[in-house]
């Protein structure tokens, strides 16, 4: 198995030539110093992965010359993060981190205490930075698979019944252990749940009227241990506990 892991948008699965971007380029063969002959695996983030050899070198174009072709089965349970999204760097690095973590979904959004404010203009930029965030996280992980990222939007309009089961990471007082929640629903159902949303809210906590507004979404208030944790924190927490609980049954 090779160390050099490379996304491509490589979409025809019988391919003799894959090109990378500036960026992976200048990745592997300037930062990782691969060379030529060296060998590669190319994941385009759709599940698909090539066992490549370097055929130009290029930190400005590098050319892979495939190989073999693997297909990676789509997860049979999913996983989403609905985050407030913090300011500066924050929901890159949680980005990242989830992407580890085999999270297939995350959605950011707007509360009464979100401090991040994103000028319509700028959105474009700021998703290509979430995907390269992703990028590198699969890269790390050797997750074949990118999470779908969803444009910046406010709370209500991610509320609703698209998932088996809804949990928030909460400060208020009266909340459960995850895996408590995760009992009763399959001993209510006879069956884990395939779709999970996990909602995390911002800075100071949601406001009194987004708990209720919460609640009759019917998210399960969870905690993730006796202290508060910054957000990017509390996004690393659930999500771990979250993929240990659905992997089990």
């Amino acid at each position: 198995m090779s160390d050099f892991r490379c996304y491509c948008d490589a979409t025809v699965l019988r391919t003799d030539r894959i090109e990378l971007s500036n960026e992976e380029s200048h990745h592997l063969i300037n930062t990782n110093r691969a060379r030529e002959g060296d060998e590669v695996i190319a994941f385009n983030g759709d599940g698909v992965e090539w066992q490549c050899e370097i055929q130009v070198a290029d930190g400005k174009q590098a050319v892979l010359t495939p190989k073999t072709y693997k297909v990676h089965e789509k997860p049979d349970r999913y996983i989403t993060l609905i985050l407030a999204a913090p300011k500066g760097k924050g929901l890159e690095s949680i980005v990242r981190r989830a992407t580890e973590l085999g999270v297939w979904q995350i959605l950011p959004i707007i509360t009464s205490r979100t401090e991040l404010k994103i000028i319509t203009d700028r959105q474009a930029n700021k998703m290509a930075k979430l995907k390269a965030a992703a990028i590198e996280g699969a890269k790390q992980s050797g997750n074949p698979f990118l999470p779908k990222i969803g444009a910046l939007q406010p709370l209500l309009y991610t509320l609703g019944d698209f998932f088996d089961l809804n949990i928030v990471a909460s400060l208020q007082p009266e909340t459960r252990m995850v895996k408590d929640v995760f009992s009763e629903f399959r001993g209510k159902h006879q069956f884990q749940p395939k779709n999970v949303a996990c909602l995390i809210g911002p800075e100071g906590d949601f406001s009194e009227e987004e708990y209720k507004a919460i609640a009759k979404h019917d998210f399960k208030p969870v905690t993730i241990g006796p202290f508060v944790q910054r957000c990017e924190t509390a996004a690393v927490s659930i999500l771990s506990i979250v993929r240990q609980e659905i992997s089990n049954g």
